[in-house]
């Protein structure tokens, strides 16, 4: 009976907060789910020495801000060490032109560029190439939006709004759709969008407005 009891708590607990999901801060620093490894495992300081993303080796770690940091050798990791502010990546490693949009997506290491001895990252080429063509305006509104973009919850719950995209193209295609809400995965067969699909640019896909929602598209699965 007890169990009974447990599991019905458990379930209308469940049920509530999904209900009313809560848009609580997002991390300081971008990581993989579930993870606490910085710059996706690669070496912050290559990026200066190297001129180039290289993977680092758990061997050659530090823990900083509560973040996890990985180096290709001892010595990067002693550099690091001397001075982490000059080699952590920008806005916490998240995507240098989201955030000068004011929202957050995810920073891929092998996107990057150095900008006066400072380090950003951006989602994907495409969007690195937009974010290039006018660096210092996507820094100064970036710097403005920074850090209280990971607090504006106005913002984030229009974006959840515009993820209308993908899914119509779940609707379309039966796929299952993974939505990230607040830094968990819930899995949701959407079909409420289908009837604007005729609406939705297919080409969305692959080259959406705005990255995050890019994130999402590129990892439907199937049924």
């Amino acid at each position: 009976m007890r169990s009974i009891i447990v599991a019905a708590a458990l379930a209308f607990g469940t049920l509530t907060l999904a209900a009313a999901p809560a848009y609580a801060d997002q991390a300081p620093v971008y990581t993989g789910v579930l993870s606490r490894v910085a710059v996706g495992g690669y070496d912050p300081v290559a990026y200066f020495t190297d001129g180039r993303p290289v993977r680092g080796n758990a061997q050659f770690r530090i823990n900083h801000q509560g973040y996890e940091y990985r180096f290709a050798s001892a010595e990067h990791l002693a550099t690091f060490r001397a001075n982490p502010s000059r080699y952590v990546p920008q806005y916490g490693g998240y995507c240098a032109w989201a955030v000068s949009q004011g929202y957050t997506a995810a920073g891929n290491p092998n996107n990057w560029r150095i900008v006066d001895g400072r380090l950003y990252l951006n989602y994907n080429s495409e969007i690195q190439t937009r974010w290039e063509q006018d660096i210092p305006g996507h820094i100064s509104h970036a710097n403005s939006n920074w850090p209280s973009v990971l607090t504006d919850n106005s913002v984030r719950r229009a974006a959840l709004d515009r993820l209308s995209v993908t899914r119509c193209l779940a609707a379309r295609n039966g796929w299952r759709h993974p939505e990230l809400v607040e830094g968990r995965r819930q899995l949701r067969h959407t079909t409420a969008c289908a009837a604007s699909i005729s609406a939705e640019p297919t080409g969305a896909r692959r080259s959406p407005a705005r990255p995050s929602f890019a994130a999402a598209a590129a990892t439907i699965p199937r049924d």
